[in-house]
């Protein structure tokens, strides 16, 4: 069964995924350190403090600085990502997690429901969605605004 993560605001609104790909794909894979799933511990206004844990993010224009929590899935917790349209306009990545990371996803999110989390490539938050539902049993889904963020979102997640 397929659940969902939606990026969105305390509203419940969604927002635009950013992404660190350019034109060009990449075509090697991520450094395992270089992707991470994180929680979001706190967020604030910039300027963001020089600090290890806390990430700028641009999230489509509104940018705020993110306190992450330490690594609950790195790379090796993926086996694969892809874009797909299930309607007209709703965008969305489905990622398919190994059992290691499907068992770290869902201790993350059990204690996450209406909070959000950080995914994490190249030293970057590419986004930054609310979870909705406490355990996982089969993909993630991760829902976006628009198309082009979130086709380059599932690229670089099936290159972690």
């Amino acid at each position: 069964m397929s659940m969902r993560i939606a990026s969105g605001l305390a509203l419940g609104l969604v927002l635009v995924a950013t992404s660190a790909c350019g034109d060009e794909p990449r075509v090697e894979r991520l450094p395992r350190q270089a992707f991470a799933i994180r929680p979001v511990e706190a967020t604030a206004a910039p300027p963001c403090e020089p600090e290890a844990n806390v990430f700028t993010f641009d999230n489509g224009g509104t940018v705020e600085c993110l306190q992450l929590g330490p690594v609950a899935v790195d790379a090796h917790g993926i086996a694969k990502a892809r874009y797909e349209e299930p309607t007209p306009g709703t965008h969305t990545v489905v990622v398919t997690l190994t059992e290691d990371g499907l068992a770290a996803f869902n201790e993350l999110t059990s204690k996450s429901v209406g909070k959000r989390v950080a995914i994490v490539a190249n030293g970057r938050v590419q986004t930054a969605p609310t979870v909705q539902e406490p355990t996982f049993t089969g993909d993630v889904s991760i829902t976006g605004a628009s198309e082009a963020p979130m086709r380059a979102l599932a690229t670089l997640l099936e290159r972690a």
